[in-house]
């Protein structure tokens, strides 16, 4: 995408990143079912995880410096974004841990980085829902249990229910997407289930 572009054309820095940046708070997503994998979205996914001919190398990970560059950012829509990105670099860096382990981990991370603000609290679980699929084997089954690992709260959880059932519309199926709908919780499965339908039929 165009995020991913144009931080190759500018460079893997901050100054690359912020041009990039500038360039994509022109372009914004205009349906707000997939604002969350704009432009900005792919710079700050280009930057975590440059691209070359042997494919994604993540950056370096370090529990210090895992909430960058998100924290530092002072534009709400770019730290909205960079939050949501953040969790593909996560998930690739712990990928070392066993799945239970990795998302428990997932989950503290994503309350340490976010403490006090509910909103950016909200996209990381968005965001975690949106990376589960090699950790849970890309079984779509298996989302519900995996969210409820990151936080068993139902208020929570249902925004990575929901992103990662938005995944499975993305590269699999409608089939598979209602199904990583399927949750104890009925309230949850339908909310899910009207997004993705909302998703599926909306223009391209």
């Amino acid at each position: 995408g165009l995020g991913h572009a144009l931080l190759g054309v500018y460079g893997y820095s901050e100054e690359g990143l912020a041009q990039s940046l500038k360039i994509c708070d022109e372009n914004p997503e205009p349906n707000p079912l997939t604002a969350m994998y704009g432009c900005a979205n792919g710079a700050f996914m280009e930057y975590n995880s440059p691209m070359d001919i042997s494919g994604y190398e993540p950056r370096p990970y370090t529990e210090e410096t895992a909430f960058e560059p998100c924290r530092s950012l002072e534009n709400r829509e770019h730290r909205r974004a960079c939050t949501f990105a953040q969790l593909y670099w996560w998930f690739s860096s712990l990928k070392h841990e066993p799945p239970t382990e990795r998302l428990a981990h997932i989950g503290k991370l994503c309350r340490a980085m976010n403490e006090g603000d509910t909103e950016m609290y909200r996209v990381c679980m968005q965001g975690a829902g949106n990376s589960l699929d090699t950790t849970i084997d890309y079984d779509p089954s298996k989302a519900a249990d995996a969210c409820a690992i990151i936080d068993p709260d139902p208020s929570a959880r249902r925004y990575c229910q929901r992103h990662a059932a938005i995944r499975f519309s993305f590269y699999s199926s409608r089939e598979n997407a209602l199904r990583a709908c399927e949750s104890s919780s009925e309230e949850i499965t339908a909310m899910c289930k009207s997004d993705i339908e909302k998703l599926m039929t909306s223009p391209k």
